[in-house]
C-alpha cells in the first residue's frame, strides 16, 4: 500500500514507539512529547469527477506551531495517543481555483463546521513488518476522523522511518463522503458530476523533543 502522511501526528508514533522502555510499559506511564511538523510534509485530498481528477492541497503552514501530546506504551506494544489531534481548517484548502475552493467548502458545510479533526489513537508496534520498502516499516494506525459534525473510525497500515531526531510518516486513507452524511454535489463547475470516493494521501516529517 502506497503510504505518505499527515499530519503530525503519526510520524511521532514510531519513533516513540521506539523510546518508551519497559517499565513505562508495564505501569502504563506515558511520556510527554513536543513536536513540530516540517514544511516539507504535505496532505492532500483526491477527488474524482466523470471527466478526471481534482486535487486540494492543504496549506502545512497551519500545523507548524508546535504540538504537545502524551504518549503510554502497553505491554502487547500498542502505542496509546493521549489528546493527539491535527486540526485543518477547511478554508486552508486549495483546489486550484476560486470556484473549486467554493464548491469545496459548501460541500463541507465550512460555516457550521470550519474543520476537519484527525484523532489518532494509537499505533500497533507489534504489527512492524519492513516488507522490501528500505527504511520505511509498514505499521498499523487506529485513529478517528470528524468531518461536518460526523466522526468515523479507521484503521490503515502506514510507512515510517526514523531519521536522527524526526519521524516520517506516510500513507493513504480512501474515504467515502456519504459515511459522513454527505452528498456529493451533481455538478462540479455546473459542468461534471462529482463521484463519492476521496483519497487522502499525506507524507509527515515531524521533528520531536522529549520533555
Amino acid at each position: 500500500m502506497k503510504q505518505t502522511y499527515l499530519r503530525k501526528y503519526l510520524i511521532a508514533f514510531v519513533l516513540i514507539c521506539f523510546s518508551i522502555n519497559k517499565a513505562q510499559a508495564r505501569n502504563g506511564v506515558g511520556s510527554k512529547y513536543s513536536i513540530e511538523v516540517n514544511e516539507s510534509s504535505y496532505l492532500i485530498i483526491n477527488g474524482s469527477t466523470n471527466m478526471g481528477e481534482f486535487f486540494c492541497h492543504f496549506n502545512m503552514e497551519a500545523l507548524f506551531d508546535r504540538m504537545e501530546i502524551e504518549l503510554c506504551r502497553n505491554e502487547n506494544g500498542f502505542i496509546d495517543f493521549n489528546e493527539f489531534e491535527l486540526i485543518l481548517p477547511v478554508s486552508e484548502f486549495d483546489c486550484g481555483n476560486f470556484q473549486m475552493n467554493k464548491d469545496f467548502m459548501h460541500l463541507l458545510n465550512e460555516p457550521e463546521f470550519p474543520q476537519i479533526t484527525w484523532r489518532i489513537i494509537g499505533l500497533d508496534t507489534s504489527s512492524i513488518i519492513n516488507n522490501g520498502r528500505g527504511p520505511f516499516h509498514v505499521m498499523h494506525l487506529k485513529s478517528f476522523i470528524l468531518i461536518a459534525g460526523r466522526q468515523r473510525e479507521y484503521g490503515l497500515d502506514v510507512l515510517v522511518s526514523e531519521r536522527a531526531d524526526q519521524i516520517i510518516f506516510k500513507g493513504e486513507l480512501p474515504l467515502n463522503i456519504r459515511e459522513f452524511d454527505l452528498e456529493p454535489p451533481q455538478k462540479f463547475f455546473g459542468l461534471v458530476e462529482v463521484l463519492p470516493g476521496i483519497l487522502i494521501r499525506f507524507s509527515i516529517e515531524v521533528a520531536f523533543l522529549k520533555h
